[in-house]
């Protein structure tokens, strides 16, 4: 008895586990619009590529644009997200998880404009732009931030 008790204990938390893991996809956002330098260092890279429209950018993901140049990120949700020039930013993070969008966007410094798209039948969506000094949460709205 105490054998089975365990046998359905393993199976009960794998099942959760196995549902938890299931409840977080990880989300992509592409280059919509670029003009000028734009350099992109993927996670664990060391050196940066230079940024091509419609290239797939994620999570870890760090994009600085150079003077006189500008990118804007569609995000899977609708919602775009602009860098402008001399601008560095990191994407922290970017999932669903519990059926509620997330994306934190760490900007270094420069400037940045964000459309988050707020529809009846979307899911809950959690968007955080932090700076060195403010962490701010943005829900369904245009927000505009400058870092110096």
């Amino acid at each position: 008895m105490k054998r089975i008790l365990s046998v359905l204990a393993v199976l009960t938390a794998l099942a959760c586990f196995s549902q938890a893991i299931a409840e977080e996809t990880q989300k992509k956002a592409a280059i919509g619009y670029l003009k000028g330098d734009v350099k992109i260092t993927k996670k664990g890279e060391k050196s940066s590529i230079a940024g091509k429209l419609g290239m797939i950018l994620s999570q870890g993901d760090k994009i600085e644009t150079g003077k006189e140049s500008r990118i804007e990120l569609k995000l899977e949700d609708g919602s775009n997200f602009r860098i402008g020039d001399n601008s560095t930013v990191i994407i922290e993070e970017m999932k669903q998880q519990d059926g509620k969008d997330k994306s934190t966007m760490n900007v270094m410094f420069g400037r940045v404009w964000i459309n988050i798209k707020k529809t009846l039948d979307s899911a809950p969506k959690d968007f955080r732009i932090v700076t060195p000094k403010v962490t701010a949460a943005v829900k369904g709205t245009t927000y505009r931030a400058d870092v110096d």
